[in-house]
């Protein structure tokens, strides 16, 4: 299997599985991530929560 993946994934997935990681071989450009939501669910305690889940993991990573 081959994945283009993040290199701080790439790095936890080493410890989880048996993979090896490989540079690309070429430069790619950096990339925002964004989560998006319907208006709907602004105040929802669960969606709430779920969003700062995915911050607060996004920043340990």
């Amino acid at each position: 299997m081959v994945a283009s993946v993040p290199a701080r994934l790439a790095r936890r997935m080493t410890r989880m599985a048996a993979v090896a990681p490989f540079d690309l071989p070429l430069e790619l450009p950096l990339f925002d991530v964004r989560m998006l939501w319907h208006p709907r669910t602004d105040h929802s305690p669960a969606h709430e929560w779920l969003r700062a889940l995915m911050v607060e993991c996004a920043r340990e990573a």
